[in-house]
């Protein structure tokens, strides 16, 4: 239950990064750091936002009672749901699916997720740093890895 409840939190906090960022790469607007932990969940986003969450760790789970490589590969699949609900709120779509965002990212996927699983290959490095400095590193490393990711998202998007 403890580590549901932190994966849950956790969660909550790299969602509400992930849009902080998009929002980022595209206006170019930099918010404070509280501000943008909570950005997924304002505007009455929060209810949408937490059930599209739990909804992508539920299906996620259930793929590693299977067997654990597709769960990595489903994990795969649904990457860019976060970037997606963001987009789809931007796009005043305020209600979407938790499902409907989760399909989405699996189409987007489609083909792209060797791709995401070399870019995270190529981060293990800058972890191994971030591990040797005592965790010092990382002050730079996950902004830097967050930034790269949502790049990657609004690559596929300009792809598709």
């Amino acid at each position: 239950l403890s580590t549901f409840i932190v994966g849950l939190i956790t969660g909550l906090v790299l969602w509400g990064v992930a849009y902080t960022i998009l929002d980022f790469v595209e206006t170019g607007k930099k918010e404070p750091w509280y501000v943008g932990i909570f950005s997924a969940y304002s505007n009455g986003r929060f209810k949408n936002s937490l059930f599209t969450l739990f909804m992508t760790n539920l299906f996620i789970t259930l793929w590693l009672f299977a067997f654990i490589i597709p769960a990595f590969i489903k994990g795969y699949s649904y990457a860019m749901t976060p970037y997606i609900l963001k987009d789809k709120f931007a796009a005043g779509q305020t209600d979407i699916g938790a499902t409907e965002a989760i399909t989405e990212s699996r189409h987007l996927m489609d083909g792209h997720k060797m791709d995401l699983f070399v870019l995270d290959l190529s981060f293990i490095g800058w972890g191994l740093l971030g591990i040797i400095t005592f965790g010092i590193g990382f002050i730079w490393i996950v902004p830097y890895y967050r930034q790269t990711k949502a790049n990657f998202y609004r690559s596929l998007v300009a792809n598709n």
